[in-house]
């Protein structure tokens, strides 16, 4: 085991001085059944996220392995999608059964949830190593429900990446999440103001400003850095698969930087802390 914080000595094998994952949280019509925002005369199976979202991400991301945060549901209304994904060299995470609001769940309920999650993942052929509650925050049971699954990381709102007791931990801030400059009152619902943050750029603009200062900042410090793209709000403006497409580049543009999924990330953090 490395003495000192994780990237000290350096990032993966190459000692990179930073890390970079691109991750994409939420598929098909899953929220929006959970939430009761889905017109209920409007038929469930070919949602746009689906149809048109994920192909032009399967095209433009070609090159780079990223994390898809995926809900169960989608396993048994999607598996061609998901197996598609993975065939692809990304990962497919868990993101809940239907979004639920991970924190607001009681034990039960939340057990119950992700054991249905993963089996229905497994089902299709896949086996998901690592979750990201939605909504953001975790719960004190969360560590003991990935053990159980024989997974190996969460990755849930917070700063600087850990292992404890076997999980690793590889977190986001609310700062490299695309939703809080494309919708602004997400932003403030979280305590962020937007123009502050991107100098008076606002939504596609301000998502390719703030997450390629993100990796400009992760290099700086020599961090892993986790940026959270929602294919929903990608799909609604061609600047924003513009936006995606600059932070890419900015990305591609660092020789120093080491570009991974999380599983990844999480695998090299487990074996240097074993």
């Amino acid at each position: 085991m490395r003495a000192g914080p994780p990237g000290a000595q350096g990032w993966g094998k190459d000692r990179k001085r930073a890390v970079l994952s691109l991750t994409f949280d939420n598929l098909g019509e899953a929220a929006d059944l959970e939430f009761g925002t889905w017109p209920a005369h409007m038929p469930v199976g070919s949602h746009y996220t689906i149809v048109d979202v994920v192909p032009q991400l399967l095209q433009r991301l070609d090159g780079i392995s990223v994390t898809f945060f995926a809900e169960g549901w989608n396993a048994d209304t999607y598996p061609d999608t998901l197996r598609a994904i993975a065939d692809h060299d990304h990962e497919v995470g868990l993101h809940g059964w239907r979004h639920e609001i991970w924190s607001k769940l009681d034990a039960s309920t939340e057990r119950t949830l992700f054991e249905k999650s993963v089996t229905a993942m497994r089902r299709i052929g896949l086996d998901p190593k690592g979750f990201r509650p939605p909504g953001g925050a975790a719960t004190e049971q969360l560590p003991a429900l990935l053990r159980a699954q024989g997974m190996t990381y969460m990755s849930a709102v917070g700063e600087g990446d850990s292992v404890a007791g076997g999980i690793a931990r590889t977190p986001f801030a609310w700062k490299g999440v695309d939703g809080v400059y494309l919708q602004p009152e997400l932003g403030k619902a979280v305590g962020l103001a937007t123009g502050e943050l991107s100098n008076g750029a606002t939504g596609a603009d301000a998502v390719a400003a703030e997450f390629s200062r993100a990796i400009a900042n992760a290099l700086e410090t020599g961090s892993h850095t986790v940026l959270v793209f929602h294919p929903w709000l990608l799909g609604q403006d061609p600047k924003r698969m513009d936006a995606l497409e600059a932070v890419m580049d900015a990305a591609k543009a660092e020789r120093d930087l080491w570009i991974a999924p999380c599983r990844e990330v999480a695998g090299w953090l487990l074996q240097e802390h074993a």
